[in-house]
């Protein structure tokens, strides 16, 4: 097996596929068939493309022992329907080899868009904040030898910005990081139009867009092949997280004006906008609710997006008269429960491939 992984990608898979194929192993139960109490394993596999849910009959014991979750597993099996969704029946599974030359980063996401120009944006949109310690505190966290640094392997470069909701790929968090940015300096120069002393504080509300995730770089990891949370990130939070960083940050620069740094630590607070979202308190200023609504329209519409492209595939690769999930004359996802709703976009089912990679 060459580097490249040259293997049908899960979201591609169909009814019917036989396949040879290496999965990052994300999951692993031991279950029990109710009808017999015959045992079974449950697995999850993934690679880049995304996770499908696969079944094991033979050697129970003995496998059970032997994969351990992070795993990359050779896998031969058929894809079969099982109550409308796919499910892998595996034959034959085993742990890959040094000799099979695969990675567990090649099963990993990735941003479609360069990390160097992606880079060279963040370091454009900092040269244009016109505040001295807006700029002393950017400068401080995403300089080369900052707090978090900017080099292309740095953890802000590569992180992801969700696990499974949004921006969840390598390059991530940089690249909505970047969006929200642009959106917020976009409305901030809108509603600059009809004032004459603008309302808006745009290096403030810039710098907050640029930072407002910067805990996420302590929040997640991808050793094992797939995003998963860190200690740090499941018992403080990536919003605790990089209102240490900014605070840290602030701290080292002499007089900085305390009426600044109230504001700009609020907006990296409350950006999540609601209480039950995990804001520990809501937008209470201008800047902060720009930010709030710009960073749940970037979320939202990349999620959205993610559904729309990947049931374009599923239904694509589906049987005419499949029970498989948005059957309805391609107009409509499956039951996206985070959202509780259905996606329609009948108006986009004829996009060819390379068309939906710029969806």
């Amino acid at each position: 097996m060459s580097p490249s992984l040259k293997q049908k990608p899960i979201k591609e898979l169909a009814v019917g596929d036989e396949i040879i194929a290496f999965f990052i192993l994300r999951k692993k139960e031991l279950r029990v068939k109710k009808a017999d109490g015959e045992p079974y394993l449950n697995l999850e596999l993934g690679d880049a493309s995304g996770r499908i849910f696969a079944t094991l009959w033979e050697q129970i014991a003995e496998l059970d022992e032997v994969l351990q979750t992070g795993d990359i597993v050779k896998v031969k099996g058929t894809v079969i329907e099982y109550k409308n969704r796919l499910l892998l029946n595996i034959e034959k599974i085993r742990k890959a080899t040094a000799e099979d030359n695969v990675r567990s980063e090649q099963f990993l996401p990735k941003s479609s868009k360069s990390v160097e120009e992606m880079l060279a944006e963040l370091r454009e949109l900092i040269s244009n904040i016109n505040n001295p310690y807006c700029q002393q505190v950017l400068q401080l966290i995403f300089s080369e030898n900052g707090l978090t640094s900017v080099s292309k392997t740095s953890k802000f470069a590569v992180s992801p910005a969700g696990k499974l909701w949004h921006h969840n790929r390598i390059g991530g968090l940089l690249e909505h990081t970047l969006a929200v940015a642009h959106i917020c300096n976009q409305v901030a120069q809108h509603y600059a139009q009809s004032e004459e002393k603008p309302l808006i504080d745009r290096d403030l509300l810039i710098t907050a867009a640029l930072l407002h995730d910067i805990g996420k770089i302590e929040s997640y990891r991808t050793e094992k092949g797939f995003i998963e949370l860190t200690d740090e990130g499941r018992l403080l939070g990536h919003i605790p997280i990089g209102y240490q960083i900014v605070e840290t940050a602030i701290e080292q620069i002499p007089d900085f004006p305390r009426e600044l740094r109230k504001q700009l630590l609020h907006l990296i607070l409350s950006h999540h906008g609601e209480l039950e979202q995990g804001a520990p308190v809501v937008p209470m200023t201008l800047e902060a609710i720009i930010l709030y609504y710009v960073d749940e329209l970037d979320s939202k519409v990349d999620a959205f997006r993610r559904i729309i492209k990947g049931d374009i595939i599923a239904q694509r690769n589906s049987e005419p008269n499949s029970t498989s999930p948005g059957n309805q004359e391609g107009a409509w996802s499956r039951y996206v429960k985070l959202l509780d709703r259905f996606i329609y976009f009948s108006h986009l089912s004829n996009h060819t491939e390379s068309e939906e990679d710029s969806l």
